[in-house]
């Protein structure tokens, strides 16, 4: 029984060899085959950069070209929007100071319900007061 456990750790052990060493050599290709395909696509990138760059130039110059002829335009385009933004920033603004004047009146008029409500209150207790030291006394 000893004998047949030494045999299968034996084999055990052959086995794990084997699997390491296959381990290690798969390994290595596929290291190998990520290290072409790296430089393949470096190879790719690179003439796409180079291609991409050439156009971006171009383009780069056809864009400066825009620009120039279109200056004058947006300066007339951003005083058109400085003057609609100045008067949107007016309208706002009074609409603004309409509603703070209207929150006042309001406020006040609540204040103000608040106030009769109160001595209204302060009546009613001083009144049950009243009664209530008359009955006692009566």
């Amino acid at each position: 029984m000893h004998a047949e456990a030494e045999k299968r750790e034996a084999a055990f052990a052959s086995r794990r060899e084997d699997l390491e060493k296959a381990y290690l050599e798969r390994r290595q290709r596929l290291e190998e085959d990520a290290e072409r395909r790296r430089r393949e696509a470096e190879a790719v990138l690179a003439a796409e950069r180079e291609t991409l760059t050439s156009q971006l130039e171009t383009r780069a110059k056809e864009v400066e070209a825009e620009k120039t002829r279109n200056g004058s335009w947006l300066a007339q385009r951003e005083a058109e929007i400085s003057e609609r933004y100045q008067l949107n920033e007016r309208a706002l603004r009074q609409e603004l100071n309409l509603a703070k004047i209207e929150y006042a009146a309001q406020y006040d008029e609540r204040l103000r319900k608040l106030a009769e409500e109160r001595e209204s209150l302060r009546r009613d207790y001083e009144q049950k007061l009243r009664d209530l030291e008359k009955r006692k006394q009566g």
